[in-house]
C-alpha cells in the first residue's frame, strides 16, 4: 500500500476497515487534511458519489435548494448516516428529518414534506414488482369483513400535507401553470404515491380513504375501519375494485 498514506501495519480486513472510516470522516471535514492528498481524491469523490444518488432520490429537493445548501446537507447527512450497504440507492432515508434541523427546512418549512415525498417516490419506483393475489379474494365469501385484513402492496406511500405536493413536483415540467395552483391548504391534504407498471404516479385522494389505507397498514381488519368510517363517504365495494385496478394491494387475508 502507498506509504503516503501513512497506514499503520495493519490486516487487510482492518486497512480496509481503517481506509473507509478515515474517508467518511474526512469527506465532511472543513480542515487541512492530515493524510496526505489521496484523501481529497477519495473526499470529492465521495461527496460527488453521494450528492448525485441524493439528487436522484430527492429530485425535488435537489431543484429548490440551491447548490451550497443541497451540498451541505449531503455533507452532513454522510457525517451522522455514513453508508454501510454498498447501495446508494438504498440511502438517504433520514434526509427529511435531518433537513427539519437545518437552516434552509427552518427557512423553507415546505421543503420538509416535500423530502419526504420524494423518498415515498423514490422507494415506490424500487419496490419490488406486485401481484394481486386473486385467490385470496374468496375469503370475501368465506369470512365476515371483520375479520378480514388488506395487505397493500409495497410501492404504496401515503403522505399528508398542507403544502401542495403535487403541484411543487409538476413545477419544475411547467412553472406557470403550476405555479397558479401553488396554495397552502387550511386542512392537510392527503396524497397516495404507487406505482402502475414502470411508471409512478401520485394524485389526491379523500380523507376517508387516507384513514382507511392508514389503517389496513396498521394491520387492521376491513370490518373496524368500515365502522369507524361509517356515516362518512366511503364506499368499500368501490374503494376495493379501483384498488385492485391501480394495483395497490397485495393480498386479502384472515386477521
Amino acid at each position: 500500500m502507498d506509504s503516503r498514506l501513512n497506514v499503520p501495519t495493519l490486516t487487510l480486513a482492518q486497512q480496509q476497515s481503517w481506509l473507509v472510516e478515515n474517508i467518511r470522516k474526512q469527506a465532511v471535514s472543513s480542515g487541512p487534511l492530515t493524510r496526505g492528498e489521496g484523501f481529497a481524491v477519495y473526499r470529492r469523490n465521495l461527496l460527488a458519489v453521494a450528492e448525485a444518488a441524493l439528487g436522484v432520490t430527492y429530485p425535488t429537493v435537489r431543484r429548490l435548494l440551491d447548490h451550497a445548501d443541497f451540498q451541505a446537507l449531503v455533507a452532513e447527512l454522510l457525517a451522522l448516516h455514513p453508508l454501510t450497504r454498498g447501495d446508494w440507492g438504498e440511502w438517504g432515508e433520514p434526509l427529511p428529518r435531518l433537513l427539519e434541523d437545518l437552516e434552509p427546512g427552518r427557512e423553507f418549512p415546505f421543503a420538509v414534506p416535500v423530502a419526504e415525498f420524494d423518498w415515498l417516490r423514490h422507494r415506490a419506483n424500487r419496490a419490488a414488482d406486485n401481484h394481486f393475489d386473486l385467490a385470496s379474494a374468496q375469503l370475501l365469501q368465506s369470512h365476515s369483513v371483520d375479520g378480514i385484513g388488506i395487505a397493500l402492496a409495497g410501492h404504496v406511500g401515503l403522505i399528508r400535507s398542507i403544502y401542495p405536493l403535487v403541484e411543487i413536483l409538476n413545477w419544475h415540467a411547467d412553472p406557470a401553470a403550476a405555479g397558479e395552483q401553488l396554495r397552502v391548504s387550511d386542512t392537510p391534504r392527503p396524497v397516495l404515491v404507487y406505482r402502475r407498471k414502470y411508471r409512478v404516479e401520485q394524485r389526491y385522494i379523500t380523507q376517508e380513504d387516507y384513514r382507511f389505507m392508514l389503517g389496513l397498514h396498521a394491520g387492521r381488519s376491513v370490518g373496524n375501519l368500515i365502522d369507524e368510517l361509517d356515516g362518512q363517504d366511503f364506499d368499500f365495494p368501490g374503494w376495493l375494485e379501483a384498488a385492485i385496478g391501480h394495483n395497490l394491494i397485495s393480498h386479502l387475508y384472515p386477521s
